[in-house]
């Protein structure tokens, strides 16, 4: 008798089982499964916004290449420019010499007195210009005086530079200025 209690039994534990399923309420599965769908869009939404994402961060990835070659080029052209300037700042502005030793030996270095003797006046006085420009693209100050002589067709033709107040001339085709400040009776100049 125990084992048909027994049987019985366990054929009703077996049918309450089998009819009761896992034990899991047909609310609780469709929770969870109603989750895991919502948890699969939600991974979707993340796989997609992580791409869009990546493709951002290459788009400024490539732009900040390109800003740092801009930035090259442009660090390039600032170290130009300052070159140049301080090129320009050795001539600007233009300054008279110091002294008559630094106007000698700047001449001595100009080699235009050296050329061929001119004949006319014309080719004397480009001589004269051409020490001015020379003069100019070092920093200097030279003025070209042109005056007529006493005949027709007659010129005279000087550089003059200001030291220390006093004016000095020469010859385009002399390396000799001298101090005429005091020959003609000038005053300093300031």
């Amino acid at each position: 008798m125990r084992r048909r209690w027994f049987l019985i039994t366990s054929f009703l534990v077996l049918i309450v089982l089998f009819a009761g399923g896992c034990g899991v309420s047909q609310d609780e599965y469709d929770t969870v499964v109603a989750d895991l769908e919502k948890a699969q869009q939600e991974l979707l939404f993340v796989k997609a916004e992580l791409a869009a994402s990546q493709s951002i961060a290459s788009d400024l990835k490539s732009s900040l290449e390109e800003s740092i070659a801009d930035l090259e080029v442009t660090e390039a052209e600032l170290e130009t420019a300052k070159e140049e300037l301080a090129k320009i700042k050795k001539l600007y502005p233009p300054r008279d010499f110091s002294s008559s030793t630094e106007l000698g030996d700047w001449l001595a270095a100009n080699d235009v007195s050296e050329s061929q003797p001119s004949t006319i006046a014309e080719t004397l006085y480009a001589k004269a210009l051409q020490i001015q420009e020379d003069a100019a693209k070092d920093g200097y100050i030279i003025s070209v005086d042109l005056d007529p002589g006493k005949q027709e067709d007659e010129w005279y033709v000087a550089c003059v530079a200001v030291i220390n107040g006093d004016l000095w001339a020469w010859g385009p085709e002399s390396d000799a200025p001298i101090e005429v400040s005091s020959i003609i009776e000038f005053t300093k100049v300031e």
